[in-house]
């Protein structure tokens, strides 16, 4: 028996044939007698050999796909409106691919201005290098795009929001026309709603401090059911707080699997450094207390709930409400990420103005249609 190692070890083992057969991806011809053609010392080595090539092969075309990630942060208008110099709706011309001296691809649109929310560009064409790692654009014809270009025109994939799929993007350029027209006192982070077959989601991204919070709808029983969302294990009683319901699974199914089932996920920054249980979601003088859901991993961000009642109770003290905030605890957090924090272990996001266009209206729409059948 040998282990041959490419990116995990393989083991080739010789047993007697008694026909001729392709054995070991066709490395071993066997002979009518049952004798191989080749010794096994040569048949390790041609394995060997070809295993290399093989291997190789399959760096060669992974490599180059992993070397193009290209990751963009998930920033509030807000913060995207501040830090650029333009910030246009455009309507994509057709694509032209060029050649620079350096062999690098070059794309250039031209393109028709839809609404420019900040700035006046002089240049009449937007352009892209690259892709993947250098996090080169790519833009469709006649597709409406949220850029934020260069002086010279140059847009880059993190700089560039495609409009018409994107709730959360369809809601900025809402935001967008009501702060141009003067509806707005600040330019502050849209409310988004959104609606699947079987769900309809009212989400929100504070404006400052991170994190976000997003009302939850079922309204009709799902093809696929997931007993891991939202497990709650127990109750949970803070000092000073209520006691928040816990949902129980019922047969396997999760309650939010149910048609009518509601809560209010709140997702906080930093991660796995919040303490279990420790956020309120605060309106005015009122503070509903979020609980730690089952939804862990050690690469995610574990959100916390409100329930139901609680839930439904938010939903109608926001239609009414200037402002909402989100506190919680922090624990072993990096000491070089203190700094984001003043009140570290304390943290706080919030959002001083709320601007809901019709999105709280349509999530209410949805809510009150109910439970739709099969």
């Amino acid at each position: 028996m040998y282990r041959i190692g490419c990116s995990r070890p393989v083991t080739v083992a010789f047993r007697p044939l008694g026909s001729t057969e392709l054995w070991g991806i066709g490395l071993l011809q066997m002979t009518h007698s049952g004798r191989s053609a080749f010794s096994q010392t040569e048949f390790v080595m041609r394995f060997v050999e070809r295993f290399i090539v093989v291997c190789m092969l399959v760096l060669g075309l992974l490599v180059p796909h992993a070397a193009t990630a290209c990751s963009c942060a998930d920033r509030p208008i807000t913060e995207r409106y501040t830090d650029s110099k333009f910030l246009l709706l455009v309507i994509a011309g057709p694509t032209i691919k060029e050649r620079d001296n350096e062999g690098d691809e070059i794309r250039t649109w031209s393109f028709k201005m839809v609404e420019h929310y900040k700035g006046k560009p002089s240049f009449e064409k937007l352009w892209s290098k690259g892709g993947g790692a250098s996090c080169g654009a790519h833009l469709a014809e006649n597709v409406h795009y949220l850029i934020s270009p260069g002086d010279d025109g140059r847009i880059g994939l993190c700089g560039t929001w495609r409009i018409g799929n994107d709730p959360n993007t369809n809601a900025d350029i809402d935001l967008l026309n009501a702060y141009k027209a003067g509806e707005l006192p600040e330019l502050v982070e849209p409310w988004s709603f959104s609606e699947t077959a079987e769900t309809c989601y009212l989400s929100h991204q504070f404006t400052s401090g991170g994190g976000y919070l997003q009302f939850f709808y079922r309204f009709k029983k799902p093809e696929h059911h997931d007993t891991r969302q939202d497990q709650y294990p127990t109750p949970y009683t803070a000092p000073g707080g209520r006691e928040i319901r816990a949902a129980v699974e019922d047969q396997g199914v999760h309650p939010s699997s149910t048609p009518g089932f509601m809560n209010l996920r709140v997702r906080y920054r930093a991660g796995r450094h919040v303490e279990e249980n420790s956020g309120r979601v605060v309106i005015g003088d009122k503070e509903w207390r979020t609980r730690r859901t089952l939804m862990e991993a050690p690469w995610a961000f574990p959100y916390e709930v409100v329930d139901e009642e609680e839930a439904r109770e938010i939903l109608a003290v926001l239609a009414g409400a200037s402002s909402v905030s989100a506190k919680w605890t922090l624990w072993e957090l990096p000491s070089y990420r203190e700094k984001w924090y003043p009140d570290y272990p304390d943290a706080e996001a919030t959002t001083t103005y709320l601007y809901y266009g019709d999105k709280i209206k349509r999530f209410e729409e949805c809510v009150s249609r109910g439970v739709m059948q099969d």
